[in-house]
């Protein structure tokens, strides 16, 4: 089995207010520590990073830097996150049998977790890990008023990795590709397509970093491994 990777880092920060990438845990950027996480990814054999025009240099000095025995490169995203996954599937070599796609800002994703989204995926076509919800949740109208409460037993909160089937995924960007939609993950993708995912329910933390003082927050989660 081969495994390629997508790495999502091509967005603006807009809530962190500075590149998040950029910042500093244990001396090293989130950006290296998360290629360094999927350089660890078992039967991976190739890492495409999806970057902005603005860094392109600086993460192509970057990757020299990782040790990795696949192949690594790194390209140009778009103005959305599904433009830029589209452009990071351009670049899949044909022998993939799958994609995994992962956000850059999450660098505290553990090995266990990978493993069991690739498996599902391996088995089943499609699969994101996901969290049981812990808090109530409710669906609100416009002016705040809460209209329905759904069973938290139904919920997951949906993280990255998102794995598939390297023909399932790019038959869905393709169709997507054709339209004007946007989407804000992976599994939507595949679901507006047509294809069933399923969710690999986890109990290890995988906290995306968003907002100022989370590296803080989550830096004792990371592996001195990586």
């Amino acid at each position: 089995m081969q495994i390629a990777s997508v790495l999502v880092a091509a967005g603006a920060s807009r809530r962190m207010g500075t590149d998040k990438l950029d910042i500093l845990i244990h001396g090293r950027t989130v950006l290296e520590h998360s290629i360094r996480l999927l350089a660890q990814v078992p039967s991976c054999t190739q890492i495409i990073i999806v970057t902005r025009q603005e860094k392109l240099s600086a993460v192509q000095d970057l990757v020299r830097t990782v040790p990795f025995s696949g192949q690594m490169q790194v390209v140009l995203g778009g103005t959305e996150r599904q433009h830029s996954v589209a452009n990071g599937l351009l670049h899949i070599h044909k022998d993939a049998n799958l994609v995994l796609i992962h956000d850059a800002a999450r660098p505290f994703t553990t090995m266990e977790t990978f493993h069991l989204t690739v498996e599902a995926a391996l088995e089943r076509g499609a699969a994101v890990c996901g969290t049981n919800i812990t808090d109530t949740i409710k669906q609100i109208a416009p002016d705040g008023r809460i209209i329905h409460t759904p069973a938290r037993d139904t919920l997951r909160a949906v993280q990255t990795p998102q794995v598939f089937h390297t023909s399932l995924i790019k038959d869905a960007y393709s169709k997507l590709a054709q339209t004007d939609l946007i989407m804000t993950d992976d599994t939507a993708v595949a679901s507006w397509a047509g294809y069933d995912v399923f969710v690999v329910t986890t109990q290890d933390p995988n906290p995306k970093i968003t907002y100022p003082g989370d590296c803080e927050l989550y830096a004792h989660l990371l592996d001195p491994a990586y």
